[in-house]
């Protein structure tokens, strides 16, 4: 049974920029001048894909642990969303 991801977690989307012809590049030919760098741009999307979880696991504990007072939270709030629900006045 595999273990089900917190309702939060961002899903991961990969994007293909292909064109009708199912080519990528002119000629067969990667674009941007890629040919001789490849292996490193996909080393580096594979670590940086592989590092996800625990980037997802210190979000987490920084967002556990942040505790905001009523206080706080009245001074950040904009206060034109609630004025004209509660009778206040319009802004």
């Amino acid at each position: 049974m595999q273990a089900q991801a917190p309702d939060n977690t961002p899903c991961i989307a990969l994007i293909a920029a292909v064109a009708r012809n199912g080519v990528i590049g002119a000629d067969n030919a990667l674009p941007w001048r890629l040919r001789g760098r490849i292996g490193l741009i996909l080393r580096a999307k594979r670590v940086a894909l592989l590092g996800l979880p625990q980037m997802w696991r210190k979000r987490h504990r920084i967002q556990k642990a942040r505790v905001a007072s009523i206080g706080e939270f009245w001074r950040v709030l904009d206060k034109r969303m609630i004025a004209p629900r509660f009778g206040g006045q319009n802004t």
